[in-house]
């Protein structure tokens, strides 16, 4: 066995009512049912000749759970196809660029350009999503996450309803615990009992957030996994 352990951490930048904590703040994260046709986009200065973007970095699974990473040469806004059809991508961001070192705007990773696998949002080099599916060969336990929340446009107190949720292959969600964030308190919590909260090859995770007062509010999540790979 060695050991596997990943921090994951996304932002929803503008909370109304009910989504998935990352960047795009759309509502519910798309988990695929199938891994298809996959392509990047980004704009029209991402080229390897220019001062954008170069290339950018796909983390993610194949159908069977197999860990893939493949590296893209963007062509601006002509949409590239990826070698592998990905089934999940769990995170993306830039491996090269220009002068501006970073990404001035959106860039997008599709299933047949329909439906945001992972988007690495303007000057952030890498995607923002508290979204994460298991590999297959897999096992573990989330020890940690937190979450805070603030309204940066008016002093009115914002107060979220977060809860930390799980997904087995051909289940539904389930909620493993639930909290408070807003501009008052923070959350911070990690789990004394490994084990508290196993999870298994597949498993879809994510942090689901509700607006609970008011809404236009941003939130920031994350988790930690600490977990084995079997490799006998």
């Amino acid at each position: 066995m060695s050991n596997f352990f990943v921090n994951k951490f996304g932002r929803a930048g503008d909370v109304d009512a009910v989504l998935d904590v990352y960047d795009v703040s759309t509502g519910s994260y798309e988990f695929p049912t199938v891994a298809t046709s996959t392509q990047v986009v980004g704009l029209a200065n991402d080229i390897p000749s220019s001062d954008g973007v170069h290339s950018v970095q796909i983390e993610g699974l194949l159908a069977n759970g197999t860990e893939v990473t493949e590296v893209a040469t963007l062509n601006g806004t002509t949409p590239v196809v990826m070698t592998n059809s990905f089934y999940r991508v769990n995170r993306m961001f830039v491996k090269a660029s220009g002068a501006t070192n970073i990404n001035s705007g959106q860039i997008r990773c599709t299933h047949s350009g329909s439906g945001t696998l992972a988007m690495i949002s303007p000057l952030e080099g890498q995607t923002l999503q508290a979204c994460y599916t298991l590999p297959a060969g897999i096992r573990g336990s989330i020890v940690s996450w937190r979450a805070d929340a603030a309204r940066e446009a008016t002093q009115v107190a914002f107060q979220t309803s977060l809860r930390l949720q799980t997904r087995k292959v051909g289940e539904t969600w389930r909620t493993r615990d639930s909290a408070l964030a807003g501009n008052t308190n923070s959350l911070d919590r990690k789990f004394s009992t490994k084990g508290a909260i196993a999870i298994e090859p597949l498993m879809d995770i994510r942090v689901r957030v509700t607006a609970v007062n008011t809404n236009n509010g941003t939130v920031s999540a994350g988790f930690e996994i600490d977990g084995f790979r079997d490799i006998r």
